[in-house]
């Protein structure tokens, strides 16, 4: 008797169901418009309440190290609750938090410790359900029978709208109501998030919850994983490497600079909108070139002609040539997101997929609070242009890192590295479920 085949992890079944891919995508994209209305708007009632650059800088640790921290549980927690279960109480607890920044300094009781405490907690509850959404991607672009890197694109294009449209909103609406009320929409956004993916997402569709293996071990599986495969390794330290200058320059310095040099909440909003902007037509364009590109090539040039815009911020344009500038970085560094995203599904079992990108997306910002900590000490002394400056340079050695490492070259590679395909434990999971076949490396 003849045994069936298993279908190809990247054949499209006969009838795709999208609606469910569509409610995460929404999901996602309301939830992270009021996000990046924060990030706008807690930095900036920041300064103006305390005119303190480090408080500044204490409230953009507050925001980072929790997704650092939450990688110690955050895998585990989705493999015991499922992706779904977890995607809805995250969000749910997550805008609670949020929501009480606002009514506390409404009541005149906000004091700035309470005000830390509150942004950390919100992450910290916010990183599991980043975790699940990411992880019952891959399920629900198979449900919806269309092809990888296109999906992943439309998730990535989806994230960096948002990156235009919360800044301009940020923008307009710090005037009109104060940088604190913008906190009750982030709060609401949450809440969107969790109606969209309870009720658009079928609870059979994704990972169900499973118990469990201990926290620790979960966590060694994750690193143990990431560790062996030299390709995901590479991109996690990267990414690792930018989120020294990322999340400083967005949460600290850019706000400084947009204070220093244009005096505005607005001008602020123009060039987070500006850099949204770019983001968002990158992706799209890469969406739609992706199959015929070389993968290995983009990634080098993504890092590599960023540099050149970014430059230009050193001269203190005007704010619309400032936003131009960053609008053109943007582009340029579009694809790398989208790229990791669907190299890391294509080489992580199903049923290590949640520790993998727990502990993956808590490596990439291990470095994070560091950053935010020297570069907001060197704004605070020198002044917000210094310190683009020294980012530019910590940018230029990631571009030559990753177009002379080796190791990149296994982008191009027809499926996983060969130490990884020798090694028949490194996608064993400790649970009770066996890690499927990998997928070939490309559609």
């Amino acid at each position: 008797m003849a045994l069936a085949l298993p279908a190809h992890p990247d054949t499209p079944p006969v009838r795709g169901r999208p609606l469910p891919l569509f409610a995460l995508l929404g999901a996602n994209g309301v939830s992270i418009v009021g996000n990046f209305m924060t990030l706008v708007a807690l930095p900036w009632f920041v300064l103006v309440t305390t005119g303190s650059v480090a408080k500044t800088g204490v409230i953009a640790v507050a925001v980072t190290l929790p997704q650092v921290l939450a990688g110690c549980f955050a895998g585990s927690l989705v493999d015991r609750l499922g992706y779904r279960r977890t995607s809805v109480l995250a969000d749910l607890t997550a805008g609670a938090s949020v929501a009480l920044v606002p009514l506390l300094a409404h009541g005149q009781r906000l004091a700035f410790w309470q005000l830390a405490a509150l942004v950390f907690l919100g992450n910290l509850l916010n990183a599991p359900g980043a975790t699940a959404r990411q992880s019952m991607l891959p399920d629900l672009i198979a449900l919806a029978a269309v092809p990888r890197d296109r999906a992943n694109a439309w998730y990535q294009a989806i994230f960096n709208a948002t990156a235009l449209v919360g800044p301009l909103l940020a923008g307009l609406a710090i005037p009109a109501v104060g940088a604190g009320n913008v906190l009750f929409l982030d709060a609401a956004s949450f809440a969107a998030s969790a109606l969209a993916v309870g009720c658009g997402v079928p609870a059979g569709a994704t990972r169900a919850g499973q118990a469990g293996v201990p926290y620790a071990r979960q966590l060694r599986e994750g690193l143990g994983f990431i560790g062996r495969d030299r390709l995901l390794g590479g991109m996690i330290l990267t990414a690792t490497a930018v989120s020294l200058i990322g999340p400083a320059f967005f949460t600290v310095i850019l706000p400084l600079f947009a204070r220093e040099r244009y005096g505005t909440a607005l001008a602020l909003g123009l060039l987070r909108a500006g850099w949204g902007a770019g983001a968002l037509a990158g992706t799209v364009l890469y969406g739609l070139l992706a199959g015929r590109l070389a993968r290995r090539a983009t990634y080098a040039l993504a890092y590599a002609l960023g540099l050149v815009p970014f430059a230009l911020i050193l001269a203190a344009p005007p704010a619309p040539v400032a936003a131009t500038a960053l609008l053109l970085a943007a582009v340029a560094l579009a694809p790398v997101q989208p790229l990791r995203l669907t190299i890391q599904q294509e080489r992580t079992p199903e049923a290590l997929r949640s520790r993998v990108f727990g502990t993956g997306n808590a490596v990439q910002f291990v470095a994070a609070p560091l950053g935010t900590v020297v570069f907001s000490a060197v704004a605070a002394g020198h002044g917000a242009l210094v310190a683009i400056a020294a980012m530019w340079l910590v940018w230029a050695g990631i571009a030559v890192a990753v177009g002379v490492s080796p190791v990149f070259r296994l982008m191009d590679a027809p499926g996983p590295s060969r130490e990884r395909a020798a090694d028949p434990g490194a996608a064993a999971p400790s649970g009770a479920l066996a890690a499927p076949a990998l997928a070939p490396g490309g559609e």
